[in-house]
């Protein structure tokens, strides 16, 4: 086995691959002095299609080494009126959110950073995407290729992807599905359902 390239010498947290033909590393954050850190640094390699390897809008390509991901929460420092403390004339870093949990799907991948879900890759709304990354159809390819919060499912506690869909459970006990559902896989008891291009709360759990 040859060694990976690309990664830096820190603890792993997590490693995560699927059939999107890519491999997602969560890396511990090197500490920076009076910033509060939670969650990993994102490495990912393997295919750029659907930005899924990128995570930067761009479509093809493939990384043969691990290439990080800046997929980050970051908040500043505030003064007693709500406004930034500048120090030489740039706002403090207060806190640095990481993924804390990467899944991969068919062809998309989730992300979830404190309870807050992010998704790319390829589900955009048309008729032919399969609606897994859970946003409106009224955005563009480009856009589904860059990591993107769905607001609508805030209060995440974990996340799991299938071929072409994706599930969700937040803190208040409630399981939300989106994506196809040509098998029953959203679990809404509607084979009329085809595909759910936004979240959808599945009853009776």
């Amino acid at each position: 086995l040859g060694a990976t390239k690309g990664l830096p010498d820190r603890e792993i947290l997590g490693i995560y691959a699927g059939h999107a033909d890519v491999t997602a590393v969560l890396i511990h954050q090197a500490p920076k002095e009076g910033v509060t850190q939670t969650g990993g640094d994102l490495y990912m390699s393997g295919s750029g299609n659907y930005g899924l390897a990128y995570g930067n809008g761009k479509y093809n390509g493939e990384y043969q080494e691990f290439r990080y991901v800046p997929l980050k929460e970051l908040s500043y420092k505030k003064d007693n009126k709500g406004k930034d403390v500048l120090v030489n004339g740039k706002p403090v870093l207060e806190m640095e959110k990481g993924p804390e949990e990467i899944v991969v799907g068919g062809s998309h991948i989730l992300a979830r950073i404190g309870d807050h879900v992010y998704t790319w890759g390829e589900a955009w709304g048309s008729p032919k995407g399969h609606g897994a990354l859970g946003r409106l159809p009224n955005f563009s390819k480009k856009d589904a290729f860059i990591p993107t919060r769905v607001v609508a499912l805030d209060g995440a506690v974990s996340v799991a992807a299938g071929a072409q869909f994706s599930v969700i459970a937040r803190v208040d006990g409630s399981v939300w599905t989106m994506g196809t559902n040509a098998h029953g896989e959203l679990g809404v008891g509607d084979k009329k359902i085809v595909k759910a291009t936004t979240p959808v709360k599945v009853s009776g759990i």
